[in-house]
């Protein structure tokens, strides 16, 4: 029933037009109504039609147009200017530091060089951020901790009492930081669980005896970052996160003075993202790629084990949308192969190291977490409460396909995967092949993939109705934008480059 709950969704913005909830759902929604549209019938379901006025002004308004066109991301210029231009203004964001009582503070030195660390289903940006732990010249904070400190509404929360509280209240914001066994929840990514995160990531198993939880004096931190705001004329988003590394670096008692953040952004919102650069246009990024089939099957695992086919399908089309998104355009962005940093790690490493602008160093062979042995991602299938994961094993990364995929709907999938596969050299090109396969899968795309069918067999669901639902109509919407794109040209335009190795 899309259109009565369109309607639906319409009414409750007119009501409250920053219903968060609401926009997000209705994303969903007229995306899967696009698909089930007939000929002609665009301009009924634009996405204007319905929207109140005061709905229509709200920058979610504009994030709901960004995410329909992001559909078809070499075509998102112009949206990307309209929605940065809909972004809160950096000048109302900015907070002046001018309280006599600091007297003449020396200036803040602070880091200046940022890398942002992407993920892609599961491809080991947990191992690669493990491993960068400790590096002398690069500060990072533990795990996921801060993936959501871009997203709406958090600086606003940060500094509703000004520079003056700012400390205070990020360590309340992000609790986790300063315990990792807090079950405080924490601005994050989605309907992921923001709660317990330290145990969830493995942060509460730390060290050689595997009986350390992380933590941070929360009093220290904060005396420090005051100290070094006060070297500062004002202060923004971007700012004080440069101050909470070079505060968390003092506490933890680095003794080299570190000039480059790596921060761990992992799966940002198109909000968060695009808010983040546009505080960090000279940011670099990171994302750790995977062999995307083999990345895909085993990210969608567990929904498909608990049959959460929206779970799954919303993984799927993320992880096909992630591989050509138009800040590789904008930024210096690289892919660094998971199969890479596990066969070759001395070669994979120096070549990163030369790309991010540092030295090689021995820690960079060790997996850390604040400078603490970390035991490995309790979420993996390979994690042992009893054994350390190794960092350069390559089992995990060689996993078969077929748990989840079947035959069919690999060669599917490895389709639409086509032109990432053969720049990431998964496959040699052939291209005749690819115009057969890609003429081959486009009826099977308007019909269930097979492991639908086993979630609708064990859920008792007839695959009729299983069809109706807006997951499934959403899905096919973006499998054949996919199919639609390779079709016209042939290839994704801007795909990620991967990390040239010699």
């Amino acid at each position: 029933m899309l259109d009565d709950a369109v309607a639906s969704f319409h009414k409750a913005l007119a009501i409250k037009p920053d219903y968060v909830e609401v926009w997000n759902n209705l994303k969903t929604c007229t995306k899967a109504r696009q698909f089930l549209q007939a000929p002609g019938d665009g301009a009924k379901n634009h996405p204007e039609i319905g929207i109140s006025d005061a709905a229509r002004a709200t920058v979610d308004f504009a994030f709901l147009e960004y995410f329909l066109d992001s559909f078809q991301p070499h075509k998102l210029d112009e949206n990307v200017k309209k929605v940065l231009a809909a972004l809160p203004s950096r000048t109302d964001e900015t907070i002046a530091v001018n309280d006599i009582d600091f007297g003449s503070a020396k200036p803040a030195r602070l880091p200046n060089r940022l890398i942002a660390l992407l993920h892609f289903g599961r491809s080991g940006t947990g191992l690669l951020h493990s491993l960068i732990d400790g590096h002398p010249e690069i500060s990072t904070l533990p795990s996921i901790y801060l993936r959501g400190y871009f997203n709406a509404g958090v600086w606003n929360r940060l500094s509703a009492e000004g520079f003056r509280r700012l400390p205070e209240r990020f360590a309340d914001e992000f609790a986790v930081l300063f315990d990792s066994n807090s079950p405080e929840s924490h601005p994050g990514g989605g309907a992921e669980n923001p709660s317990y995160l330290g145990k969830s990531e493995g942060m509460t198993c730390v060290g050689e005896n595997r009986n350390e939880a992380l933590s941070l004096s929360r009093d220290r931190f904060c005396a420090e970052c005051h100290r070094l705001i006060k070297g500062l004329d004002n202060i923004d988003p971007k700012s004080f996160l440069m101050v909470v590394h070079a505060a968390y670096e003092k506490v933890i008692g680095t003794k080299t003075r570190k000039q480059t953040v790596f921060y761990h952004i992992h799966n940002p919102d198109d909000f968060a993202k695009l808010n983040f650069l546009r505080y960090a246009p000279e940011a670099r990024l990171v994302m750790m790629i995977r062999e995307p089939v083999e990345s895909c099957e085993s990210w969608i695992r567990t929904p498909f084990d608990e049959n959460a086919h929206p779970r799954m399908v919303y993984r799927i089309i993320t992880m096909l949308f992630a591989i050509d998104q138009i800040v590789f355009r904008a930024q210096a962005s690289v892919g660094v192969r998971l199969e890479d940093l596990k066969t070759r790690p001395k070669e994979t490493i120096r070549a990163l190291c030369a790309w991010m602008g540092v030295k090689e160093a021995a820690s960079l062979y060790q997996m850390t977490a604040q400078g603490k042995k970390w035991w490995g991602d309790p979420s993996s299938p390979n994690y042992d409460v009893n054994t350390a994961m190794p960092a350069f094993a390559t089992a995990p990364s060689q996993r078969p396909v077929g748990s989840v995929f079947s035959a069919q709907d690999q060669f599917i999938l490895r389709t639409l995967f086509y032109p990432f596969r053969v720049r990431f050299a998964y496959q040699t090109p052939n291209p005749e092949q690819f115009q057969k396969d890609l003429k081959a899968i486009r009826p099977l795309l308007d019909e269930m993939l097979d492991f639908e069918k086993t979630i609708a067999e064990r859920a008792d669901i007839a695959p009729a109705q299983l069809k109706k639902t807006v997951a499934y109509q959403f899905f096919r919407a973006g499998l054949v934008d996919r199919w639609q794109v390779l079709k016209e040209i042939g290839d994704y335009p801007h795909m990620l480059q991967p990390l040239p190795i010699s």
